[in-house]
Order: C-alpha cells, then sequence, then structure tokens
C-alpha cells in the first residue's frame, strides 16, 4: 500500500511518498517515483493505487486539444476530465483487473485566491465527494501505522506533532514500513508495503525542492522486509525547520 502524505501550510506544501511496486503476492516488482513535478503547473501530485496514473495524466496534457494548464487554478481546472480519461486508459489496458482505481494527492498555490492549497481527487464517492471530484484537505497521510511502530520513531499517537511535517513524515513512513497492512484492497493478503524510496517534496510558490532523501535495501523479486536497513540519500533526517530550510536550499 503506498505511503503518501501532503501538509499544507501558509508557507508552502509538504509531500512525501515511498516508492515500491508489488504484485499481487506482493513480491518487489519496480521501485519508482510516485511524485509528478511540472514546473508550469504551479503544483506537484502524487498518487496512490493503480499504478501508471501519473503516466497517463501526462498523456492527457500531450493529447488535449488545449494548450497545457499554466498555474496551478487551470491544473485544478482540468484534472477530474484528466482523471476520468486515466481511468478509462487503466481499463482498455486490463479490462479484467479490479483494482483500478487510484488515489491523487494534489498541492500547489492559487494565484486566484493567493493562498497554498490541497486536494484529494479518488475513483471512488469520499467522506461525501462524488467520484473525481477535488475534495479540499490541509493535511493527509495514509497508510495507518500500528502504536507500537509509532512509538518506536519517538510519536506519540495521542499527541499533535510539533515538528516540521518533512521531519515528522519521514518518522511516520519509518513506522508505516514495519506496520503490517493489506497488500490490496478487497483481498486478505496481510504483509509490508512501504518501501523502496522515501521522496520529500518541498514546494513554496518560487522554490521547488524534490530529493530522494533514503533508500530501503529491498530487493526486486523478494517480499518486503521490514527488518532490512536503508540508507540516507541527499538529506539527512532535519532537525528543525531552520535546518530543513538550509538543506532544501529555501
Amino acid at each position: 500500500m503506498t505511503s503518501i502524505m501532503m501538509w499544507v501550510r501558509n508557507d508552502g506544501i509538504t509531500m512525501l511518498s515511498d516508492g515500491v511496486a508489488y504484485d499481487a503476492d506482493g513480491i518487489v516488482r519496480q521501485i519508482h517515483q510516485k511524485q509528478l513535478l511540472e514546473p508550469t503547473w504551479g503544483g506537484v501530485v502524487a498518487a496512490s493505487g493503480a499504478g501508471s496514473t501519473l503516466m497517463y495524466l501526462q498523456i492527457f496534457f500531450q493529447l488535449a486539444p488545449r494548450d497545457p494548464p499554466q498555474g496551478f487554478d487551470e491544473l485544478l481546472e482540468h484534472l477530474p476530465d484528466a482523471a476520468r480519461f486515466v481511468k478509462e486508459q487503466l481499463e482498455l489496458g486490463d479490462a479484467q483487473h479490479t483494482a483500478n482505481e487510484f488515489i491523487w494527492l494534489i498541492g500547489g498555490y492559487s494565484d486566484e485566491r493567493q493562498r497554498y492549497e490541497g486536494y484529494q481527487l479518488a475513483t471512488v464517492g469520499w467522506d461525501g465527494y462524488e467520484a473525481f471530484s477535488l475534495m479540499p484537505i490541509s493535511a493527509y497521510a495514509k497508510p495507518e501505522a500500528s502504536e507500537a511502530a509509532l512509538r518506536e520513531q519517538g510519536i506519540d499517537p495521542r499527541e499533535p506533532f510539533t515538528e516540521h511535517p518533512a521531519t515528522f513524515g519521514l518518522k511516520l513512513m519509518l513506522a508505516q514500513r514495519k506496520s503490517p497492512m493489506p497488500l490490496h484492497h478487497g483481498r486478505d493478503l496481510m504483509g509490508y508495503g512501504v518501501g523502496g524510496i522515501c521522496q520529500l517534496t518541498q514546494f513554496q510558490k518560487d522554490n521547488l525542492s524534490s530529493q530522494i532523501v533514503l533508500r530501503w535495501h529491498d530487493e526486486i523479486g523478494k517480499p518486503i522486509d521490514p527488518e532490512a536497513g536503508f540508507s540516507y540519500t541527499t538529506l539527512s533526517q532535519p532537525a528543525n525547520d531552520d535546518e530543513l530550510s538550509q538543506e532544501a536550499g529555501a
């Protein structure tokens, strides 16, 4: 199950995602990014669920009889139609498959409303919102982590977090990594579903930073071993907001 997270603050958007793809039996088949960043969009999109949705999203804008979106507000206008197109392509490619549902997290800066905004778009109805509609959100994280795994990372599940979202999000993903979960919607198969990489994106109106902050030692052709180690890459775990800003070049 994909780990995706997003927080919307007055000073920007923080988004994290893992990067593992596994088959029906929970065997790792691919390590890849699950975020799409286009400079002209003024935002970032992360995906969970059916694979290839971000590829088809790019194709939609390449094929559409209109100019690509210029800015976040135009992107939002086109995303419901884009999501319907993506769902159609998934079903054409695998008409017998029942797992062609997906979720997008979208974060960016609205020039019209002069603020940072976040949305969730899902192919099924969600919390009173119809399928393919934009649901405003200010914070989102999935999947759930066990209490034991959270406490191992120093997170008290009964208390609100006070750290920068990038710091908290990395700890949360490390806890998700060690939490057993259903690997596929509608099936009883349990296992570990978070791994590959952790990608951290920080979006501000005039500054975008996206980095692979750690890599787990997962192997193609094998199930995820939650005890397999990891290596930090371009960004060490930030200690505070000041250090985070320096590392991100803010």
